[in-house]
């Protein structure tokens, strides 16, 4: 039966093939595929395409001794709907190198031919069993789909891939697999790993699993598996077990492996400056987390990776060149430490530089002789805050007067932080500017003066207010005499003025860092050695109040009725002061910075102390910064020498009150830290204060608490 219906379609293909030929003939044209043939030829005609290639083939061993594999697959369909007749299986003992030589594979397996009939409808699944395989040994298959007009289909799609179907076959032995040993990952792209491992002896397959939830990825005979549809930079866990007939091995220790991150997209420039720039980019689909790269370069070729590490879509860069061409270009990080290509190169231009560097700080001068040497910090910041990587030196200035416009001393700028002049004996004012290679001068440090005090002068931006500070106690500004570690300068804040009060000028003198301008409210001069000058304005020969800049005429008020107030945080203190027509200002010698008010007030004619200018009553020397000193602020409008004193209650003397006179200046402020003569700190109890001065004695008592 089966032969005769062979012969059957033997005859009309060879029919079909004389229709196709005669229509071709009597039409000159060819059919269409499908086409009905011609009434009047009686014939019926196909079209000759083979059926598709099986794409599921899979193996199985039957029982654990017989050597019998179990093949699935499902019915492929034909190109132009002609039935399946059969199928043909070749198998041996290696698989196919690839899908290349798939074929050649096949044509040498003639001997291991099965062929398995009848074939079914498209999509129905077929299973046979191949008896008689040697125990042990895993075999590899093929397979190809034959259909009625006699066409053979292409091997199938498994052949000579990671997939090739292969039976399980039974370890005589008994018992499992050994587990295989090293287990890597290897990220091929940004959505495939390439897992490998090593071979377990009486291993026939091997289970790739997810960890830790133990989900079978694939069964394979093969040392090697690439999974793929995963994301960029994704951490994937896998284990792998060996298998035989007798079971599963434990499973290898889990191997945590990343894909490939993508290569960052569109890099732009986000904020440009002269000496800096900050730039970002798109993730491309890299999750949060994922490090990037920076790189730059100054030819476009020779590219330098900065560093650290980021960890956001974004970069700043700093320390760079006005004028300047600069590229740059980013690469993505995985978990595994590996890099990504880089990503477009984006090219940026710096502007010219405008910003020009901070001031000088740190000021010092020495005079020695006929000589005079200033020295100062070294210029590290930009007026913004920046650091200054283009300084070109300084230039030193000098007047003969703080109202005279200074002249530089220096031709080109001086390297170092440090200059010597020769004043011979006159008094001149010396201050410095930094210098950047743009041409760009900071504004002018603080005064040093050649006098023998040696003076660092703040000069207010009315131009009337200062603080004179000598070598005595000017230390405090420099970075390696404070507690700060960084250079301190001051400034000058104009606070609003009540009406309708004595307050004729309010005034904060602030002591700030030099590097962040932050206030400083928690130092002093070691002494009261500072010379504190508010200045006042005049209109018609009356003294005005508020700002010099917008004074308003104070009726009736003259210098003469003006004395200086100072806030100690508690309580405003009278301090008087010493009035200078000439200059407009009215000035103490003091330790203070701070709050400073210019009053209308009945001025003392003579030394003189009111009772709550001694402050804090009671002290409690014990070195913890607070109430150890008391001070004594005294009203010395004749410039008097004053001398103070401390006595116990029998009348001894017990110590010497700091005498701001060693400063060679008129003193208004007094202290005692509590201590007697040899340095001890006295009992607790009461004090007399006795201060004598233009021929008057103050006296009272004060408080220690211990």
């Amino acid at each position: 039966m089966w032969n005769a219906w062979r012969t059957y379609r033997s005859r009309a293909r060879a029919i079909t093939a004389i229709g196709l030929a005669l229509s071709g003939w009597l039409l000159g044209t060819a059919l269409p595929a499908h086409a009905a043939p011609s009434s009047s030829l009686g014939v019926s005609v196909h079209i000759l395409n083979p059926p598709n290639a099986i794409t599921d083939l899979s193996a199985s061993a039957v029982g654990s001794t017989d050597g019998d594999v179990q093949l699935v697959w499902t019915a492929p369909s034909n190109q132009n709907g002609v039935a399946m007749d059969r199928y043909v299986v070749r198998f041996a003992t290696f698989p196919a190198a690839s899908p290349a030589v798939a074929e050649a594979w096949w044509s040498s397996l003639l001997s291991s031919q099965r062929h398995i009939s009848p074939a079914r409808a498209s999509g129905v699944t077929e299973f046979t069993v191949i008896s008689g395989l040697t125990l042990g040994v895993s075999q590899y298959f093929g397979i190809k789909t034959i259909d009625f007009d006699g066409q053979t289909s292409p091997i199938d799609i498994r052949v000579g891939t990671g997939q090739q179907a292969a039976s399980l076959p039974v370890d005589q032995g008994g018992g499992p697999p050994a587990t295989p040993a090293a287990l890597t990952g290897v990220a091929q792209s940004t959505g495939s790993i390439l897992w490998q491992w090593s071979a377990s002896a009486t291993a026939s397959y091997y289970t790739l699993t997810t960890y830790p939830a133990g989900a079978l990825v694939i069964q394979t005979p093969l040392l090697q598996h690439v999974e793929s549809g995963f994301t960029p930079n994704q951490p994937v866990s896998r284990t792998v077990s060996a298998g035989n007939g007798n079971g599963l091995s434990g499973p290898t220790p889990a191997q945590t492996s990343y894909t490939r991150a993508a290569v960052p997209a569109s890099p732009v420039v986000l904020n440009l400056d002269f000496d800096g720039v900050d730039i970002g980019w798109s993730a491309n689909g890299n999750p949060a987390g994922t490090l990037y790269r920076v790189e730059r370069s100054l030819d476009n070729t020779n590219f330098i990776p900065l560093t650290p590490l980021v960890i956001t879509a974004a970069f700043s860069d700093s320390g760079l060149t006005s004028l300047t061409s600069y590229y740059y270009r980013i690469r993505a990080v995985n978990g595994d430490g590996v890099q990504t290509a880089p990503s477009a190169t984006l090219t940026l231009f710096t502007p010219i530089d405008l910003m020009p560097p901070r001031e000088p700080l740190g000021l010092k001068g020495t005079v020695l002789g006929n000589s005079f040497t200033l020295t100062w910090d070294a210029a590290t910041q930009n007026l913004d805050g920046s650091a200054l990587t283009d300084l070109l030196g300084y230039h030193v200035y000098r007047s003969a007067s703080l109202s005279a416009a200074p002249v530089r001393l220096t031709t080109t700028p001086v390297t170092v932080p440090a200059f010597a002049d020769v004043p011979s004996g006159q008094v001149f004012f010396y201050t410095v500017r930094a210098i950047d290679i743009r041409g760009n001068q900071s504004a002018n440090s603080l005064f040093a003066d050649s006098s023998s005090e040696a003076n660092i002068i703040f000069v207010g931006s009315d131009l009337l207010s200062s603080v004179r500070m000598p070598s005595a106690v000017n230390n405090l500004l420099r970075s390696g005499f404070n507690k700060y570690g960084v250079g301190l300068t001051l400034i000058l804040v104009e606070e609003p003025v009540i009406s309708d009060t004595t307050i004729i000028r309010n005034v904060r003198l602030q002591l700030v860092r030099g590097d962040t301008l932050q206030a400083v409210n928690d130092l002093s001069f070691p002494q009261a050695g500072a010379t504190v000058s508010v200045g006042y304005s005049l209109i018609n020969g009356e003294v005005a109040t508020g700002a010099q800049a917008a004074p308003a005429l104070a009726p009736g008020v003259t210098p003469s009725q003006l004395a200086l107030y100072w806030s100690n945080g508690v309580s405003w203190i009278k301090l008087g002061g010493v009035l200078n027509i000439t200059n407009q200002t009215v000035s103490v010698k003091t330790a203070f910075l701070g709050n400073y008010q210019l009053r209308t007030t009945p001025r003392a004619s003579s030394l003189s102390l009111d009772k709550t200018n001694v402050y804090p009553r009671i002290i409690t020397p014990n070195g913890d910064g607070l109430n150890d000193r008391v001070y004594f602020v005294l009203e010395n409008p004749n410039n008097a020498a004053v001398r103070g004193e401390i006595f116990d209650r029998e009348g001894r003397r017990i110590a010497t009150l700091a005498d701001p006179s060693l400063v060679s200046g008129i003193g208004t402020t007094l202290i005692w830290n509590g201590h007697d003569t040899n340095g001890n700190v006295v009992p607790g109890g009461a004090y007399i204060y006795r201060i004598q001065g233009e021929g008057l004695t103050l006296s009272g008592t004060v408080g220690v608490a211990r």
